[in-house]
Order: C-alpha cells, then sequence, then structure tokens
C-alpha cells in the first residue's frame, strides 16, 4: 500500500464541500430564534447535512487507544490509574463509563486499538490495527511518532469515518482511551498555542503537589529537548502524539 503523505493529507481538505451559508441559515432557521446556536457549530451542522435538515442518528463514537511512551519517564501517575489495557478491556466488555454513556444515549461505541501493550489481537469487541505495537515513543527523549506512523494513524482515522458514512451513520465522534494522554493533549496544545503547560494541565483534587509538579517538569523538560516549531501542526503532532492523538486527526 503507498504511504500515505502530509501532501496527501492536503489534497483530501481541498475536497471538502465549501461553506454554504444559504445552507447553514436555514438549518439555524429549523432550530427556531429561542434557540441561538453558536455560528461554529451551525457550520458544522450544515457540513454534516446533505440538504436542510439535521440528523444526528444514528451516531458512533470511535474510542482510539495506545499507550504513550512518556510514561517510562516515572512518577506521572497516582498508582492507582487503570492501565490502557485495563481500560480497552472495559470497552471490549461494555462496561466502562463511554458504554454506559453510549448506552444512555443510543450511540454505537467503537473500540479501536492502535498499540496497547499487553494486549492480544485476539481480544474480541476491539478493531485491532496497531501502528505501533507498544504505542507512542518517549517524547522527553525522541519524536513520540516516525512520519509513518503518524501519516498511517492519520489515514486509519480517515478510512473508518469513511467507512462509518457509507454505512449510514450521521454524526461520527472520537475520544482517546489512554493513559497519560492528558500529558500529550497538554504538550501539543501548548506548542500551538504558545500558552504554558500549568495553564492547560488539568489538576484534579486528588492530585498531590508533588505528582502535578513532577507532570510540568517532565513536559517542560521535553519542550527544550523537542523545540516545536508552532507554525507545523504536523510537526508538533510528530514530536508530542500518539497513534490516537494522529487517528483523531484524520
Amino acid at each position: 500500500m503507498k504511504q500515505y503523505t502530509r501532501e496527501m493529507f492536503q489534497e483530501e481538505t481541498l475536497k471538502l464541500t465549501a461553506y454554504d451559508k444559504e445552507k447553514a441559515d436555514k438549518i439555524k432557521e429549523g432550530f427556531g430564534v429561542s434557540f441561538d446556536l453558536p455560528s461554529s457549530l451551525v457550520t458544522r451542522l450544515s457540513g454534516w447535512s446533505k440538504d436542510d435538515t439535521v440528523r444526528v442518528t444514528p451516531r458512533a463514537v470511535f474510542s482510539f487507544s495506545s499507550d504513550h511512551g512518556i510514561e517510562e519517564e516515572g512518577g506521572l501517575t497516582d498508582g492507582f490509574s487503570l492501565t490502557t489495557a485495563d481500560m480497552l478491556r472495559s470497552l471490549s466488555k461494555g462496561t466502562s463509563e463511554l458504554n454506559v454513556l453510549g448506552q444512555k444515549t443510543d450511540t454505537q461505541v467503537i473500540p479501536i486499538n492502535l498499540g496497547t501493550k499487553g494486549i492480544e489481537e485476539a481480544l474480541t469487541g476491539v478493531v485491532h490495527a496497531p501502528v505501533m505495537a507498544f504505542g507512542s515513543l518517549n517524547f522527553a527523549h525522541e519524536d513520540a511518532l516516525t512520519e509513518t506512523s503518524m501519516m498511517t494513524a492519520v489515514r486509519l482515522g480517515i478510512e473508518f469515518s469513511s467507512e462509518a458514512a457509507s454505512r449510514g451513520f450521521r454524526l461520527l465522534m472520537a475520544a482517546c482511551n489512554s493513559s497519560s494522554v492528558d500529558l500529550a493533549a497538554v504538550s501539543i496544545i501548548a506548542a500551538l498555542t504558545g500558552r504554558q503547560a500549568e495553564d492547560l494541565l488539568e489538576r484534579g483534587p486528588d492530585i498531590a503537589d508533588g505528582l502535578f509538579q513532577r507532570q510540568l517538569e517532565v513536559i517542560a523538560q521535553a519542550f527544550a529537548a523537542r523545540a516545536p516549531y508552532e507554525e507545523d501542526a504536523f510537526d508538533i503532532l510528530k514530536k508530542f502524539g500518539s497513534p490516537d492523538l494522529a487517528a483523531m486527526v484524520g
């Protein structure tokens, strides 16, 4: 199979339907004057809809899973958190919080393994597409993704979405089901926006001072080592991302 590239991704984006203001206005009118939708949401709704009628069913959520190499640094979790493998097994059994939410909202949950330690491809209830056998690399010491693995994951995200759309799904969502994904996500957002990690990293009520400072310390050291170029989103994704985050881009 021909290697998917950044240039091919850019070509795909050029095929996206252009914004249709008349169609968007009709969709907004359909909700009534008392329901003031943000313009960004109206734009998305008009893009999803083939006509002036909005339908958000049937719907599905892709739950992408992959381990994160940054965990090799140690001291980044409280020791009580579930591993990515634990969360993926729960999804496969239909017992996770996401499964419950899916049942309550009539949303199909599709667990996808993109590279999780301790998970065999014999595990049922999961789509296995391991881009990197053990997840991303440790971005404290090297780029988290290779060019090939990054673009392969992006391509998979596109293919999963395209297949679901061809089967009649009208609303598609994506989520990450990975331990330490928050550290990768915060690093990416910080690189894209120029904001400080301490302003972005959520600190729960049970997070000890030492653990929070350790997380910030590792991110700061990784930033110094990786030197991300804020004008290049793919450069940032390659340096701090993971197969699950790359698939969400697709």
